[in-house]
């Protein structure tokens, strides 16, 4: 790759801010479970502004993208997104752990998704149960039409590598997983946007915003460049030059935040998306298969479910094992974005509670909350 993208870091010293934190190792992004102050609608037994009482009488907590309350925002933790140092480390754990490799790779990738429940026959979802923190294995097979050949129809980059993904928002529909990643493409509400306080970046490009799908060379962002032939469609050419990936890396790299780390996780998810063996910033079709959550995929999201589920199947990496499957299902298909607000997973509420349906392993009930300098918040 030419252009810029060398500035990006994993270290979280990058040009965005001072903020530093030690490498991600095995295990090391495991942490405790999530506040349960700042996951619930109303914490029971606290009374408001009564320092005895329970959660100190500070009852509810406050979404970044949401009016009326006030206190410290929450928000979507940057781990959380595809390529974070956090989920490219549980991915090769639980490879290791669950004996999906030999090469100390892991044949998936790890993500976030919003995804709203299926409960039509036949699909993926428990009537009666929220989707909130449940996972799937994905195998994208077609693309969507821009990088389709027009005489044969047919795809001309290769599919992305698969992936397992626990959802974490809802508001999505029931046929699609909206990946989160670096500059996926802001929602209706975002707490990403410096324009939006409060909010977790210094700058963020409105490239591809609102409605393009942020920094995607395969999207309008893309057109009349070198990420495009003349006939405005996408080529694994195309995608690969040296202009395309040098402007995706040169529109990345304007990302910043006051927090080092954030900076250098968004802009590495941003670029990676974008490449040609790893093109997960376009709408995918999918086969899909609900399975058991892996071990260490929770750890850095801390939403554990007690399911008796399959696990991931590793021998199904390819779109003819898939077809071959008949437990992988069609019909569905991924979208991208990242708004920053606090995931609604994050509440308990709608996991265990009445609105989730769900039975969560102890306090290990909800995505966690991270604070604006992306740190997760945990019991004390």
């Amino acid at each position: 790759m030419t252009g810029n993208a060398g500035s990006v870091a994993s270290s979280g010293s990058g040009t965005g801010g001072s903020s530093t934190r030690p490498p991600v190792t095995p295990g090391s992004y495991a942490l405790g479970a999530p506040d349960q102050c700042k996951n619930q609608f109303y914490v029971a037994g606290c009374e408001d502004g009564k320092a005895t009482s329970t959660c100190g009488g500070v009852c509810t907590s406050r979404n970044a993208c949401e009016d009326g309350k006030t206190g410290d925002p929450g928000f979507a933790c940057p781990r959380y997104m595809l390529f974070a140092d956090e989920m490219a480390q549980a991915a090769k754990d639980d490879a290791k752990y669950y004996g999906w490799s030999t090469n100390g790779e892991s044949p998936f990738e790890y993500a976030v998704v919003g995804h709203d429940t299926d409960s039509d026959a036949g699909g993926l979802d428990d009537a009666g149960k929220s989707p909130c923190c449940q996972c799937y294995q994905l195998i994208p097979y077609e693309p969507e039409q821009q990088v389709k050949d027009q005489m044969t129809m047919q795809s001309t980059v290769p599919p992305p590598k698969p992936l397992i993904v626990q959802t974490f928002n809802t508001g999505a529909t029931t046929k699609t997983f909206d990946v989160y990643m670096g500059h996926g493409g802001l929602g209706a509400q975002n707490a990403c946007s410096p324009d939006s306080p409060p909010n977790q970046y210094t700058t963020y490009p409105m490239d591809g915003q609102p409605s393009g799908g942020g920094i995607k060379a395969v999207g309008e962002w893309g057109s009349n460049s070198a990420c495009k032939n003349q006939y405005g469609l996408v080529t694994l050419d195309t995608l690969s030059s040296d202009g395309c990936q040098s402007k995706v890396a040169t529109a990345c790299n304007n990302i910043a935040s006051d927090t080092g780390f954030i900076t250098d996780v968004t802009r590495k998810s941003c670029i990676e998306s974008n490449k040609p063996a790893s093109l997960y910033h376009m709408n995918w079709k999918v086969y899909a298969k609900r399975v058991k959550c892996p071990a260490a995929l929770t750890q850095v999201t801390g939403c554990k479910l007690l399911e008796n589920l399959p696990e991931p199947t590793p021998s199904v990496l390819t779109p003819a094992a898939a077809q071959a499957d008949s437990s992988f299902k069609t019909g569905y298909s991924t979208t991208t974005m990242q708004d920053c607000c606090k995931p609604s997973c994050a509440w308990s509420d709608k996991v265990t509670g009445t609105d989730g349906g769900h039975t969560a392993d102890g306090q290990y009930n909800s995505f966690y909350t991270c604070d604006v300098a992306g740190k997760p918040l945990t019991q004390p």
